[in-house]
């Protein structure tokens, strides 16, 4: 629910904004069941479509209390195994350096510390494969937190379950569960998550390294961020 608020706000703002590279507002069900969204939306494109997406950015949970702050990166571990499963292509892990880049320097100016994870699990995994650069944040769905990263963001290791460790997938993975919701939200968390997003997602919209970057590139549009909670930005 917090990525999809996120998104909303900031398309509410960009509406009357005039980027350079064109942005499509998305919002993908059935993630937790297997991406199911993204996986129909990529797979029903046709190449000529699947073209003129230039990148994807995903917002997932943005507002957890028991938080941690992670900005998606293809060659980082994955939240629940914290291993690195999978590997890209470097026309897709290079360009999406780029705004995962500016997620970065944006947090590092309001003073919050950081970590890569993979968009594995995530929407965003989908364009990833696709041969689509990417990046996005999160807050980690309460569960999983280790002690290094108590100690990053501080809060407790374990999830919302109570279970102390646990990396079960917490209560957001489990059905008729769900815990990304009005009674377990904090906004503060909210607010600088969804700030970092914003910054991404309106640098992205004047981005034009990755027009070469990503080979996307097509002659007369870009593009920009997509949400399910994502934006993408598209010629």
């Amino acid at each position: 629910m917090t990525g999809s608020v996120t998104i909303l706000d900031i398309a509410q703002k960009m509406k009357n904004v005039n980027p350079r590279n064109k942005l499509r507002f998305i919002w993908f069900g059935g993630e937790e069941l297997g991406l199911l969204g993204s996986d129909y939306y990529v797979h029903n494109l046709t190449t000529e479509e699947l073209s003129h997406i230039s990148y994807d950015l995903d917002a997932d949970v943005t507002a957890t209390p028991n938080y941690l702050i992670g900005v998606l990166d293809p060659a980082g571990p994955d939240l629940f195994t914290r291993t690195v499963s999978t590997t890209f292509p470097a026309n897709v892990y290079e360009p999406s350096k780029i705004a995962r880049d500016m997620g970065v320097d944006y947090l590092d100016s309001i003073g919050k510390n950081h970590e890569f994870l993979s968009p594995v699990g995530t929407d965003a995994f989908k364009f990833n494969a696709a041969g689509i650069p990417a990046s996005g944040v999160l807050t980690g769905q309460d569960c999983c937190k280790t002690q290094e990263e108590v100690d990053l963001f501080g809060g407790v290791t374990g999830n919302f379950e109570g279970n102390v460790p646990s990396f079960d997938g917490g209560c957001v993975d489990n059905p008729f569960r769900w815990c990304d919701n009005l009674d377990n939200n904090d906004f503060g968390v909210m607010t600088f998550m969804s700030r970092t997003f914003a910054n991404m997602v309106a640098n992205m919209a004047f981005d034009k390294q990755i027009m070469s970057a990503s080979g996307n590139y097509k002659a007369g549009g870009a593009k920009g961020p997509h949400g399910g909670s994502r934006a993408r930005p598209a010629a």
